[in-house]
Order: structure tokens, then C-alpha cells, then sequence
């Protein structure tokens, strides 16, 4: 096409991307975000919480002192990342319930449980769905 035969129009096109680039690379310097909040009080539910990206936002949570339920199909993995938490975070708020997402009669034992007895739960702040 004809529309790159001028210089101008290429060098103007090459600038035109060269500052997008530099405004990306800019904006994307200064994205921070301030995980110091206190979460005493409230309580999170984070399925999928055994490794990986639910693993590691249940210990955050636990940092900023939350209430953390850890939902997990598997007890054994979610009591040894329990463990792994109190230890890294100290927050002796972190408990482990039984939630496989693909039977409904879990998921409705899960909510009896959390709804009732020694953790009773009387509202959840935040879900993190990573199952």
C-alpha cells in the first residue's frame, strides 16, 4: 500500500507506537497495590487452596489478619497448608472445611458447616474462587 511510501507517515506511525509503548511501560511501573490492610473481622472463603494462586492468597489473607476458610477437596493438603500458614503468618484464624465444587451435596454440607457450630460463621466478606 501507499501509505508508508511518505516518510513523514512512517516516521510518524514509528513515534505514534513509541510513545504507547513508553505510556504502557510507565503506567505499568507505577501499578502498586497496598496489601498492608487490616482484615481483623472480616472473613474470606478461598477454594482451591492447596497450592498455586488460591495457596498463595489465603496466606495473604492470613497476613492481613483475616479469617481465612480454606475450602478444599483434599483434608490432608489443606490441614498441611494450614499448618504452613499459622506458621508463616501466625493467624491462628485459618481453618480448613471439606468443598468438593462438582458434588452439590458438598457444597451444601460445606454451608451447613460454616454456618453452624464451632466456626459458626455469621457473614462472609469475600470469596476467592480459584477451584
Amino acid at each position: 500500500h501507499a501509505a508508508f511510501t511518505s516518510p513523514w507517515a512512517f516516521g510518524v506511525s514509528t513515534l505514534g507506537i513509541g510513545v504507547s509503548l513508553y505510556r504502557i511501560r510507565e503506567d505499568e511501573s507505577r501499578a502498586k497495590y497496598d496489601m498492608t490492610e487490616d482484615l481483623a473481622g472480616k472473613t474470606y472463603v478461598v477454594t482451591g487452596a492447596t497450592s498455586g494462586i488460591g495457596k498463595a492468597a489465603a496466606e495473604q489473607l492470613a497476613k492481613q489478619n483475616a479469617r481465612v476458610i480454606l475450602a478444599c477437596r483434599n483434608q490432608d493438603k489443606c490441614a498441611k497448608v494450614q499448618q504452613d500458614i499459622l506458621s508463616i503468618t501466625g493467624n491462628k484464624q485459618v481453618y480448613c472445611h471439606h468443598l468438593d465444587l462438582s458434588d452439590f451435596d458438598s457444597v451444601t454440607s460445606f454451608v451447613r458447616n460454616i454456618s453452624k457450630g464451632e466456626h459458626e460463621l455469621d457473614r462472609i466478606d469475600g470469596v476467592v474462587h480459584n477451584a
